[in-house]
């Protein structure tokens, strides 16, 4: 079961088109959890709405370049609570859309292809699950890990895999940046490495949403039964290094790591990009692509 399976969100969309914000909602209401849209058309009735509930995500119609300086993105970075925000643009410009991402919008979506706002909806509202569990994590850090040097893991499941990425990444600086791609890699071992899960596979199991249920159908099966996933750590004064290796065929990395991480309509497939772009100061591939060294800069 995924994060939109469980409960009902609450969308803001901020639109002064009746027309667009009900073309929006249909979209929205295309899958099948749960979303309750509403509209407001003002920072002043942006601010009424703030004050009446908290909020799963906010939507916004723009395609100028002085967004940033809105008085609406200047309300949601001081009442967001970090709550992802998405704006719909005429068409995806990459100028725009990289000046966008760097005054803090989550994720840019062309108005004329809106079958890619459900799953960057998605994505980040998964992404924002998880930065809120992991604040809880931060207060109650045992700083004794910040005296590792060098450490070996071995691993085999996605629930083994996620309690690791946390872990590792409360001994980085802004760990709240590093845990989404220290889970994607490691999951992506697992899932894509020793089980053979392709894209087209998660595509299938992710629409029946029994992604889940597979690996650890999979992780049952005897030629499964002695893959593991190795993750070595090495601290330096300059930087820390994860070395995270499967024991599979590798894949054609050159494509996706250089892929455009925003404005995709897939259900999945952005997370390496993601990773990259978000989450690591440097992120190498090494071989076939069943090897990946990511590094955090400790300056």
């Amino acid at each position: 079961m995924t994060v939109v399976d469980q409960k009902t969100f609450y969308v803001l969309v901020i639109e002064n088109s009746e027309e667009d914000f009900q073309m929006m909602r249909r979209e929205l209401n295309k899958r099948d959890f749960k979303v309750k849209c509403f509209l407001v058309d003002s920072v002043s009735s942006m601010e009424e709405a703030l004050e009446i509930r908290s909020w799963d995500l906010f939507i916004a119609q723009s395609s100028s370049p002085d967004f940033c300086n809105s008085q609406i993105l200047t309300l949601w970075r001081r009442e967001g609570r970090g709550v992802p925000f998405i704006v719909v643009t005429d068409d995806i410009e990459r100028d725009l859309t990289l000046k966008l991402i760097d005054c803090g919008v989550c994720d840019v979506v062309a108005k004329e292809n809106l079958n890619s706002l459900v799953p960057a909806m998605e994505r980040w509202l998964a992404n924002h699950a998880i930065q809120e569990e992991f604040q809880e994590k931060i207060k109650l850090f045992d700083d004794t890990l910040m005296l590792m040097q060098e450490a070996l893991f071995k691993l085999q499941t996605l629930n083994d895999a996620r309690k690791l990425a946390d872990q590792l990444a409360l001994i980085c600086p802004e760990p709240e940046k590093r845990v989404f791609g220290l889970r994607e890699l490691i999951v992506n071992a697992i899932e894509h490495g020793n089980l053979g899960i392709t894209y087209a596979d998660k595509t299938v199991l992710n629409e029946k949403n029994i992604w889940d249920k597979e690996v650890e159908r999979r992780l049952a099966l005897p030629e499964n039964a002695d893959k593991y996933v190795v993750v070595k750590i090495e601290r330096t004064e300059d930087e820390i290094r994860f070395l995270i290796k499967d024991q599979g065929k590798g894949f054609d990395w050159k494509s996706i790591i250089d892929a455009d991480p925003f404005g995709s309509y897939k259900s999945h497939g952005y997370g390496i990009a993601m990773a990259k772009s978000g989450s690591f100061d440097r992120l190498e591939y090494i071989g076939s692509g069943n090897e990946v060294l990511a590094v955090v800069l400790l300056d």
